[in-house]
């Protein structure tokens, strides 16, 4: 009984808000290293950093606040009808950055090196749990 109950706990504490807005957290520390480190990032891509690669992280920069934005403000604009928004952002939307990243992994537009398959260690563990919150 101590055992379930402990297991149950653990359940209601993570919810999809909590998601969402670790979600935007992931997302942030995205925005953060594209706009303040576009060195870094470039680097571990085995790339030169060059003015068209660091304005296209500021680009890409802006297009990830939006989606942080919108994944912190989620659960206010969706009340108790979350979970439809949380497939979508939570699981597709993740599944589809995952794909992305694999192809370039596999196509060698990228190296697989601990910083680009670490990658998909945070991006995995939100898409299970989106996916089963969003199911409960």
């Amino acid at each position: 009984n101590l055992r379930k109950n402990f297991f149950n706990k653990r359940r209601e504490i993570v919810t999809l808000t909590l998601l969402f807005r670790l979600q935007a957290i992931f997302m942030a520390f995205w925005v953060v290293m594209l706009a303040a480190f576009p060195e870094s990032m470039m680097q571990a891509q085995g790339w030169e950093l060059t003015p068209e690669l660091q304005q296209m992280a500021k680009f890409i920069a802006l297009a990830f606040t939006g989606i942080a934005v919108i994944s912190w403000m989620m659960p206010a604009w969706a009340g108790s009808n979350i979970k439809k928004p949380a497939m979508v952002m939570g699981v597709y939307l993740n599944l589809l950055f995952m794909a992305f990243n694999a192809f370039d992994l596999i196509t060698g537009a990228v190296p697989a090196n601990g910083t680009n398959l670490g990658g998909f260690v945070p991006q995995i563990i939100l898409v299970v749990l989106f996916y089963m919150k969003s199911r409960e």
